[in-house]
């Protein structure tokens, strides 16, 4: 209990100026200020918590942003294969040697809704102005390049247009397949993000549990390896110390063998029995 006040702090470190006994042992003290330990811990747990929520928000971000790549770089190595085909029918188109039919570009087929091909060689040469306007988009641009391959044109009576232009469709074609480069670079430097992201969403999560008294196993770190299930029909078995586990055959029976004894396949119609030490083993007809 408070044995006395003093006029002035008995330590620097005292609160005030209350001097205490202790019951036990006689021994005079005084209370410091400092945080409790309980408070230290309910302001540790809820910046770890903060933090890792933090961390959750950025992952979610992350993966929705890898989702979209993933979408944009599917457009883009569709058009990038299309621009490929629009291009060799251009070529063919404006060639002064005459093609066979076996050596022409695969027409696309017509589609669901009826998609009008381009009739003349101008027409081609406007829709590939369209197409490679810096406003349209590659999911426009891919709609494009397919009408375009829908065309029933064998030959151009006036190329002068179309000439001109098909060397836009091999610029685009270029930077479609630079595009694809950046999109796949980008798209594994988050997924990298989202890796050690969630690597220390497992280590806040640890020391939250221990701060709280939680014993709960955390989930695996992510290391790239996937889970591989277990054969169908087969069970994990847990092996006593000192028992080997062995694959027993249809229709036969495992048996523990006491150590000295040996383990002895009997005959159909034959009987097991233990000889005893001197006599010797008869078969029973």
């Amino acid at each position: 209990g408070i044995r006395d006040y003093r006029r002035e702090k008995p330590e620097d470190v005292c609160t005030d100026e209350r001097v205490y006994t202790r019951d036990t042992t006689g021994d005079e003290f005084c209370f410091k200020a400092q945080p409790s330990s309980g408070l230290v811990q309910c302001e540790t747990v809820a910046n770890l918590e903060s933090e890792r929520s933090s961390l959750e928000g950025d992952v979610d971000t992350l993966e929705n942003e890898v989702n979209a790549l993933d979408t944009e770089q599917s457009v883009a190595e569709n058009l990038e294969t299309e621009l490929g085909n629009v291009d060799t029918l251009v070529e063919e188109l404006t060639s002064d040697v005459t093609t066979t039919t076996s050596g022409r570009v695969r027409r696309q087929e017509e589609p669901t809704t009826p998609l009008q091909g381009p009739t003349t060689c101008d027409e081609i040469a406007d829709i590939i102005d369209l197409l490679v306007d810096e406003a349209t988009t590659d999911a426009e641009r891919l709609i494009l390049a397919r009408k375009i391959l829908l065309t029933k044109i064998k030959k151009c009576r006036s190329k002068d247009k179309l000439t001109v232009t098909k060397t836009k469709i091999k610029i685009i074609k270029t930077k479609t397949g630079n595009k694809i480069k950046i999109i796949i670079k980008t798209k594994n430097k988050k997924t990298k993000e989202i890796v050690e992201k969630k690597k220390i969403i497992i280590k806040l999560t640890i020391q939250i549990n221990e701060i709280k008294g939680v014993t709960t196993k955390p989930p695996p770190m992510p290391t790239g390896e996937n889970e591989v299930p277990l054969p169908t029909g087969e069970t994990g078995v847990t092996t006593p110390t000192g028992e080997i586990e062995v694959s027993i055959p249809t229709g036969e029976i495992g048996v523990t063998i006491p150590t000295g004894e040996i383990e002895v396949s009997i005959p159909t119609g034959e009987i097991g029995v233990t000889i005893p030490t001197g006599e010797i083993e008869v078969s029973i007809p």
